[in-house]
């Protein structure tokens, strides 16, 4: 059996396993309102504070499920210019090897992907 470690999803464990890339995430601690996805608004924040991010490869398992909220950062990427990769894994098998090299892919290539 094959052990599995969860980085995300829990607020904090954030800054403990991505900290160190992104800075802190403690302003993910603030209440948003019901109709906000905390992820997407953290997200569009990160990038109007770092423009020097040219390319984002977002893995959610929830992606699917905040369809709307999803296609408002992929709105906002395009409006700057930011290339953008989404995956959503499945919740079952979480993110392959094939999931990680295609990220690879991405994230070290200059050229468009397609989205999703």
């Amino acid at each position: 059996m094959r052990k599995r470690q969860r980085v995300t999803m829990w607020f904090e464990m954030a800054d403990e396993n991505f900290g160190q890339y992104l800075g802190s995430f403690s302003y993910l601690l603030r209440k948003l309102s019901d109709r906000d996805w905390w992820k997407a608004v953290a997200l569009i924040e990160l990038l109007d504070e770092r423009p020097d991010i040219r390319s984002v490869a977002w893995c959610d398992d929830h992606l699917n499920r905040y369809a709307r909220r999803r296609d408002m950062v992929r709105t906002h990427c395009t409006a700057h210019g930011i290339r953008l990769m989404t995956l959503c894994p499945d919740r079952g098998d979480g993110l392959t090897l094939y999931n990680i090299a295609a990220v690879e892919v991405f994230l070290t290539s200059k050229t468009e992907r397609p989205h999703g």
